[in-house]
């Protein structure tokens, strides 16, 4: 009984694999770079500006990349997605071959990029001293009038003739997803991009203005202070993880997103990455409306808890906040004042007890010892973080 059992699963499980690796169908070809520039300039190949904008190099990283060419070193895979009109898209490889054209002085030059960005194209590439290659710092593609320094005609042509692994993903009945799937394994695992980097290629194939909205409000002023990230945080979109969470929250009774909870409750990045998705997929969400509501929120922390708070726990002892940014202080505090309560209402009538509820916020250690646990999935404590909301931001309902 116990062997049948298990053989119907392995033939479920069998038929899943053989159903879904059907929807996902490739090609594998090496490509000349001389092809690849005649591609992108007879607009054949799209570069996605915004995915440009998304990942952009240095002029050390773009450089070296190039001298990797010139030494005939390995290059990873670009991967494109071939659309329905027979045109590639590139999923991964956008600045390896935004390099490659920026250095040719051809980037931006094609049919597909807005009148903006092709009266403000990228200035040449010019080399800088290499890892190897000493000679040529200050080396262009062609000379001008502020560089006398060019390849010769026989490095350009072996420039040209390198070939490059092109990996092409089909349209024929590829799911939905599937090119952001690719994206976000490729970019795992060893790679340097957060997996808030990777969800934002996501929100971007999503919902383009709603990225656009929430990408620009990651500027704003007070948000930066409050914030206080340093460098390598803000690198690595911190922001934008910090503002996505806050939507999901906000659309968690309204979407119903308790399925999604209940289904990766033991994986927050995956119920992030769904969650997010569903959020704006729907026609019935107001980004703008959310973000400005949001801004209320950083404005009256900024003015009223400390101008640079970090959603920091308060030491008693001291009188100050003290440690880094903390999910836990965030996501009570989303909950109490944004969700459950209406913030305007809470400040007119409580703004004294308000501030003092938010320096009464315990660290996660005493709020797992609180709930009987020596620890909790960030999931579950985000959604969990939502009755301890209720039981310090009460006083709001008396």
């Amino acid at each position: 009984m116990d062997n049948t059992i298990d053989q119907n699963l392995q033939n479920v499980i069998r038929d899943e694999i053989v159903t879904k690796r059907q929807k996902v169908l490739v090609d594998q070809m090496r490509m000349s770079v001389g092809e690849l520039m005649s591609l992108y300039e007879s607009t054949e190949l799209n570069l996605s500006p915004d995915y440009q904008r998304l990942f952009r190099w240095t002029d050390e990283q773009q450089s070296d990349f190039i001298e990797s060419i010139l030494l005939g070193y390995p290059i990873p895979p670009i991967f494109v997605y071939q659309n329905k009109n027979g045109k590639w898209e590139v999923v991964d490889g956008v600045q390896r071959l935004s390099t490659i054209y920026r250095f040719t002085g051809i980037l931006n030059k094609d049919n597909d990029v807005t009148d903006a960005q092709r009266d403000k194209p990228d200035e040449p590439l010019v080399l800088t001293t290499g890892r190897v290659l000493k000679n040529i710092n200050g080396v262009t593609w062609e000379i001008d009038e502020e560089n006398k320094k060019s390849l010769d005609a026989s490095t350009k042509l072996d420039f040209r003739r390198s070939a490059l692994n092109i990996i092409v993903i089909l349209d024929k009945n590829v799911e939905e997803n599937t090119t952001y799937e690719v994206f976000r394994r490729l970019n795992t695992g060893g790679s340097k991009l957060s997996d808030q980097e990777i969800r934002n290629v996501l929100i971007l194939m999503t919902n383009k203005n709603a990225f656009n909205s929430m990408d620009q409000y990651c500027n704003n002023e007070a948000y930066s202070n409050l914030l206080s990230l340093s460098q390598k945080k803000e690198a690595l979109g911190f922001k934008m993880e910090v503002l996505s969470r806050y939507i999901i929250l906000k659309y968690y009774d309204i979407m119903n997103l308790e399925k999604l909870y209940k289904d990766y409750k033991s994986n927050i990045d995956i119920f992030i990455d769904n969650s997010i998705q569903k959020i704006l997929k729907s026609k019935d969400i107001d980004i703008n409306s959310d973000i400005a509501r949001f801004n209320k929120l950083i404005e009256f922390l900024s003015s009223n808890v400390d101008y640079d708070y970090n959603f920091r726990v308060f030491n008693s002892a001291d009188s100050k906040f003290k440690g880094g940014f903390n999910w836990l202080v965030f996501e009570t505090i989303i909950w109490g004042l944004l969700i459950d309560n209406n913030l305007e209402d809470l400040i007119s009538k409580s703004k004294s007890e308000v501030i003092d509820a938010i320096k009464s916020i315990v660290t996660t250690k005493e709020f797992y010892a609180k709930n009987g646990v020596t620890v909790m999935k960030s999931t579950e404590r985000m959604i969990r973080a939502r009755d301890y909301a209720r039981e310090l931001f009460s006083f709001g309902s008396n």
